[in-house]
């Protein structure tokens, strides 16, 4: 791979992850930047590794992503903030109206059950 690569590969993750957090913003009431910063860059990780595997599409296959690990990190120390990132994995596949990869949302729904 060479340096041209490896600087289109970088740009594509983080125009993913960047996609992703303003894509949550406009179509759920989930604020990324008010969460832990633990939580979004455990979040920023994954879509960074399914994004180089490219199991991760587009924006909202990511935001999904993101939001599904919000939902796990909240379901361990704050339940109520959890039901409220369920309910944005629910808006975001509404706001999606089908774009988000099948595979990826079946994927997030066995895991979280939303």
């Amino acid at each position: 791979m060479g340096i041209l690569d490896f600087l289109g590969n970088a740009a594509g993750v983080k125009t993913m992850q960047t996609g992703a957090d303003v894509f949550i913003h406009r179509h759920t009431r989930v604020v990324t930047f008010n969460l832990p910063t633990q939580w979004r860059d455990h979040a920023n990780k994954l879509v960074k590794e399914r994004f180089q595997q490219q199991l991760v599409q587009s924006e909202m296959d990511a935001a999904l992503l993101k939001l599904a690990v919000f939902w796990t990190c909240a379901m361990q120390s704050d339940p109520a903030r959890a039901e409220q990132i369920a309910d944005a994995m629910y808006d975001l596949r509404t706001a999606a109206g089908g774009g988000i990869t099948p595979g990826l949302s079946l994927e997030v729904m066995g895991f979280t059950g939303h």
